[in-house]
């Protein structure tokens, strides 16, 4: 590359051209309501946002990556175990998109780590009751349920 005169303008400099960068999109359900409260024009009921995946935190894309299916943010939900965090089943229509109060991240954010505390105290409490749960006494003629 020949050295630009010290007396160039920046128009002249000629800087290499690169790609548009492209990010995720993902999409979640805003509480317009809510929004209206605080003043902000929300017209639909579903926010789509770009994330640039490299300028979010490891612990951050953990949480959006164990509910992003395609571009839906889902609330994740307790398994049959109760142990075991997972989306609903796509073929059914319980889905649902995790709900803001603002088409913004931080509130996106904001409602995920609230997913993410309900499902945590309430793996805590189904663990605190299967530990102290009294064994089932056996009824004549049936054999007993072995305890977890």
């Amino acid at each position: 590359m020949k050295d630009q005169p010290i007396n160039s303008t920046p128009e002249q400099i000629q800087t290499p051209t690169t790609k548009a960068t492209r990010h995720t999109k993902v999409r979640f359900d805003v509480n317009q309501a809510e929004a209206f409260r605080q003043g902000l024009d929300c017209p639909k009921p579903t926010a789509i946002i770009e994330l640039n995946p490299q300028a979010i935190d490891q612990e951050s894309r953990n949480l959006i990556a164990n509910r992003l299916v395609g571009m839906d943010i889902l609330e994740l939900h307790l398994g049959a175990d109760g142990e075991r965090e997972q989306l609903p089943s796509h073929k059914t229509r319980g889905h649902s998109r995790i709900k803001t109060k603002l088409p913004t991240f931080e509130a996106l954010m904001t409602a995920i780590r609230e997913n993410e505390a309900k499902l945590q105290a309430e793996m805590a409490q189904i663990k605190k009751a299967k530990s102290t749960a009294a064994p089932v006494e056996s009824q004549p003629g049936k054999p007993q349920r072995p305890t977890k």
